[in-house]
Parts: C-alpha cells; sequence; structure tokens
C-alpha cells in the first residue's frame, strides 16, 4: 500500500475494500494493539506525525490529548493573543502526564 503526506502532516494510506484514504497511525496502532476505544486518539509520542512505528504511537482519551497539544502550542507561542494557561489547567496537565507514565509502565509488564 502506498502512503501520502496530507496537508495535516499525517500519513494516509488508500483502502482499496473501503474505497477511502485511513490514517497510516490508526492502521498500525489497530494492527498491533487493537481496536482504539470511542472517544480515544492515537498519539506521537516524539511529535513527529510521519513516525509511525509502534514504539512511537501511544492511545489516550482524546480529552488529554487535546491539552497536551493545547499546552505545547502555548509554550511555543502559537496562542499570542489567548491567555496562558492558568496554574489549575498545568496542575491537570502534570497530573494526566504522571498517571499516563504509570499506565505506560504497567502497559509493557507481561503478566504470566
Amino acid at each position: 500500500m502506498k502512503s501520502i503526506n496530507h496537508i495535516s502532516g499525517y500519513m494516509r494510506i488508500w483502502n482499496p475494500e473501503l474505497k477511502k484514504y485511513e490514517w497510516e497511525h490508526r492502521i498500525v496502532w489497530e494492527k498491533n494493539k487493537g481496536k482504539i476505544p470511542d472517544g480515544w486518539v492515537v498519539h506521537h509520542i516524539n511529535g513527529n506525525k510521519k513516525d509511525n512505528q509502534i514504539e512511537n504511537l501511544e492511545i489516550m482519551p482524546a480529552k488529554v490529548h487535546n491539552s497536551i497539544e493545547t499546552l505545547k502550542h502555548w509554550k511555543k507561542g502559537c496562542f499570542l493573543n489567548r491567555p496562558k494557561p492558568t496554574e489549575d489547567m498545568k496542575e491537570r496537565i502534570s497530573k494526566t502526564m504522571k498517571i499516563r507514565r504509570k499506565e505506560k509502565f504497567w502497559s509493557t509488564r507481561k503478566i504470566t
């Protein structure tokens, strides 16, 4: 299958059975880890939208992902006319990141 670069920076693959393009990172995740729950998204850990190796992908609730991405944009100064994140928002994101690290740690452990 041939990958093409979408204007958003994500790679897409043509699915002849469905007769439509699909997001490559979602295909890679579902092929390796299973179905993505409703309301969850695939996140590129290193921030490179073209790096769709399974080691670079993780899933998380869309709400959490949006908070993380918004904070990144604020840090870069992309939201010049918007208020900076509040301490409360920073604290919530920090808690979320701690939870994600714990979940990632335990998801890599094999249960025997």
